[in-house]
């Protein structure tokens, strides 16, 4: 039985943010959290954040998380 992945790409662009930069939303099915994932090929940076909520806390999307896909969280 293949394993789960852990992160989905939920959406994605290239090449729009200026250059050679692409983005993507991921979205982590063990914690709910989504990133922004940022790479520009033409100096191989990457940079990960999450994608914060008013609050400051990370955003969850409640009707994309599956808060027991992993198990139970300690």
């Amino acid at each position: 039985m293949p394993e789960k992945e852990r992160f989905e790409k939920l959406k994605g662009q290239g090449g729009k943010l200026g250059g050679m930069t692409s983005y993507e939303i991921l979205y982590d099915k063990y914690t709910g959290v989504e990133y922004l994932y940022l790479y520009n090929s033409g100096n191989g940076s990457v940079a990960v954040t999450p994608i914060v909520g008013r609050d400051g806390k990370p955003y969850l999307d409640p009707a994309l998380r599956e808060p027991d896909w992993f198990g139970k969280v300690e």
